[in-house]
């Protein structure tokens, strides 16, 4: 079961947050234009995305950029159907690139949203850990921009 934080009392507010079965992921409102680009490197290059990366298998190629360290990685997958520290779902990568405040930056795959960083678990070494992109619907009811 997932361990939601007071749902209701944050769609008031324009937001949503839950951990658990469908990983760790959060949503807020912004009264800015929603564009359906993410960040992708220091750079500040950005891709429209054109789809979501519905399943992983492992020697997947993906991509993912940090805010904190400001830079983009790479690796393989290594794990998929990973739980951790209460989130289920997590897919980990080959390697552990980036850093701490790097959590909650995308995960992709050319165009294609693969997910949402979540963090380093030790998993024979430690591992970037990320939240599936194609669980955000099922684990807050919101649904990702495509272009």
């Amino acid at each position: 079961p997932s361990a939601w934080r007071s749902l209701s009392a944050y769609r008031e507010i324009g937001m949503a947050a839950v951990i658990g079965t469908w990983g760790d992921f959060e949503w807020f409102t912004s009264n800015g234009a929603i564009t359906d680009d993410f960040y992708h490197t220091s750079a500040g290059s950005v891709t429209d995305v054109s789809s979501v990366k519905s399943s992983f298998s492992v020697g997947d190629t993906l991509y993912w950029y940090g805010q904190a360290t400001n830079q983009e990685h790479n690796g393989t997958v290594s794990y998929t159907r990973v739980a951790a520290g209460g989130r289920d779902h997590l897919v980990c990568m080959s390697n552990n690139q980036g850093g701490p405040g790097d959590s909650g930056g995308p995960v992709y795959a050319g165009g294609s949203a693969a997910g949402y960083i979540f963090g380093s678990v030790n998993l024979n070494g430690w591992r970037m850990c990320f939240s599936e992109a194609a669980y955000i619907d099922d684990a807050i009811g919101v649904s990702i921009k495509l272009s």
